[in-house]
């Protein structure tokens, strides 16, 4: 799909700068002509999906939540070991709506 978009077009000492009226996407060049070529790749680039570079790595975690007065204690198992962190009650209650299950 084609779209037109609006450049403005100036210079800064040796350079030619354009940039794009509608979006917030600008470039340069050493010419009028070499500038809005720039700036025509880089609205592509803009509107183009991203695609992840490197895969992340998606690893299990196991919590245990133990409360202790008027403090909740967690305790976080990985493969590096065990780290324990006292937090207050809300951050507690707030617990299910931060944690994703893992299939």
């Amino acid at each position: 799909m084609k779209q037109r978009f609006s450049a403005s077009i100036w210079q800064e000492g040796e350079w030619f700068i354009a940039q794009c009226v509608q979006v917030d996407v600008a470039s340069q060049g050493s010419n009028e002509d070499d500038a809005l070529e720039n700036l025509r790749n880089a609205l592509e680039l803009h509107f183009s999906p991203p695609v992840a570079t490197i895969v992340p790595r998606v690893r299990d975690i196991e919590v245990d939540i133990k409360q202790t007065g008027s403090h909740t204690k967690f305790a976080m198992t990985t493969e590096a070991g065990t780290r324990t962190d006292d937090r207050s009650r809300s951050i507690a209650k707030s617990l299910p709506a931060l944690c994703v299950a893992s299939s």
